[in-house]
C-alpha cells in the first residue's frame, strides 16, 4: 500500500516537491496575511501563489471554486481571515 501511495504522488521525489510547494504557497500566504486581512475581514478566500482568486461569505463557495478550477491543496488553500481570532493559552 506504501508503495501505491507514493507511486500516486511521483515517488519519494515527488512527495518532497509537493511539500516545497505547500511550504512555499502558505510562506506567501503569511508574507500577505495583514493585507488580506485588511482586504478581505471575516471573509473566506481561496489563495494561490498568484494571490487571492475568489472571496466569499460562505466556505462552501470556496471548496466549489478550488473543485471547478481543478486545484490541488499545493496550488490552493482555502483559509478564513478572522478579525477577532479565540485566544488560545497553551
Amino acid at each position: 500500500m506504501q508503495d501505491s501511495i507514493l507511486e500516486d504522488v511521483g515517488g519519494v521525489e515527488g512527495l518532497l516537491e509537493g511539500f516545497r510547494e505547500y511550504d512555499e504557497l502558505m510562506d506567501s500566504f503569511e508574507d500577505n496575511y495583514s493585507s488580506l486581512l485588511e482586504e478581505y475581514p471575516d471573509q473566506w478566500i481561496v489563495w494561490t501563489i498568484d494571490g487571492v482568486i475568489a472571496h466569499s461569505n460562505d466556505h462552501e463557495d470556496m471548496f466549489e471554486v478550488v473543485s471547478r478550477k481543478g486545484l490541488n491543496t499545493r496550488q490552493a488553500t482555502v483559509e478564513f481571515l478572522d478579525t477577532d481570532p479565540p485566544v488560545m493559552i497553551l
